[in-house]
């Protein structure tokens, strides 16, 4: 902040932070009236401004070359390093053979899968991977580390999107009229996943087809409870953490549920679902969900209630869920 005391014809410059380009420059550039690091009796006060201002544009300018330098440095010396790579894990292209479209899987094995050649796996199945899969592997590692992990990624040969954009497409339930990216092909994704990817998973791996897990949060939470509702035989478990929910698609999960249930006299699903407790604004939608979903529970539904996170918001949220969710479901395949 530049304090000019009227009529006194002082100026002083207190401390300052300037941001520029995600650079944070903090910088104690003087004092105020009572350390009067700058009295300017007497002197042009608008030579003083522009010199200062000058000064203050000499040493950003600086600092942001220093730093652009030194970041080039980093960058080439990083470049020169090996890439770190999650161990027990492989990358297997996987087509969506109905939409010819391209994705990935990427398959994180238990450590003694070599060893145990008669074993077969649980499976815990994820959407946007990227954003999953180091937290998953960690969590599981400790709490349930004979598991096959299955991350599911966005489309890959989406050209000119950002990487992310097909989730918004493949996770959400309608169709919107005048959304600039393609939304409601929920009904599409879960088609892909069990015609293409469950399949190449149980068919190249020894994976329990009676122990599938579908991991999903936020929009891959909506996503999530549309499979429970819809097919609910894909998985035996299901972890829906903080569904980016809203009147729509709560209304469609609605009417999906009293659509679907005459047809689905019995099922076997447990799910686990829950909110940051400072997600005020989704918590009574949430809540509605819960109402549907306790619908289900004579055909087969078992529900932890909803489990709310405490002190979280979306973001932080995420974390709390992977570690309850993973120890509820090492709890679930124990018993």
């Amino acid at each position: 902040m530049t304090h000019i005391k009227p009529g006194a014809g002082e100026l002083c410059l207190s401390n300052r932070t300037v941001h520029r380009n995600s650079f944070v420059i903090w910088g104690e550039i003087g004092h105020c009236e009572q350390t009067s690091m700058l009295k300017m009796r007497g002197y042009n006060m608008k030579v003083l401004i522009k010199f200062v201002s000058t000064a203050l544009v000499l040493l950003v300018g600086n600092v942001q070359s220093v730093a652009g330098t030194v970041g080039q440095q980093v960058v080439q010396e990083a470049g020169a390093q090996k890439s770190y790579a999650m161990p027990r894990t492989q990358v297997v292209p996987v087509p969506d053979t109905k939409a010819d479209r391209q994705y990935e899987l990427y398959v994180k094995l238990p450590e003694d899968y070599q060893k145990n050649t008669d074993l077969k796996y649980p499976v815990i199945y994820t959407t946007d991977a990227i954003w999953h899969m180091d937290m998953l592997s960690g969590a599981t590692d400790y709490l349930m580390p004979d598991v096959i992990l299955v991350g599911i990624s966005w489309q890959k040969d989406l050209d000119g999107e950002v990487a992310y954009a097909s989730r918004f497409r493949d996770y959400s339930l309608e169709k919107v009229a005048g959304s600039k990216t393609p939304r409601g092909e929920a009904a599409n994704h879960l088609s892909f996943i069990r015609d293409d990817v469950i399949k190449y998973v149980e068919d190249n791996y020894r994976a329990d087809p009676g122990e599938r897990t579908y991991f999903g949060y936020s929009l891959g939470g909506v996503f999530g409870a549309y499979v429970l509702l819809a097919e609910p035989e894909t998985f035996k478990h299901y972890i829906l953490g903080s569904p980016a929910l809203g009147p729509r698609s709560a209304k469609y999960l609605d009417a999906l549920e009293g659509k679907m249930a005459p047809r689905q006299k019995e099922f076997n699903a447990n799910v686990f679902l829950s909110i940051g407790e400072l997600e005020k604004s989704q918590m009574e939608v949430t809540k509605d969900l819960v109402s549907v979903l306790q619908r289900r529970s004579q055909a087969g539904l078992t529900l932890t209630g909803l489990e709310v996170m405490e002190d979280s918001d979306h973001g932080t949220a995420f974390p709390v869920t992977v570690i309850r969710s993973i120890k509820w479901l090492s709890q679930q395949s124990s018993e």
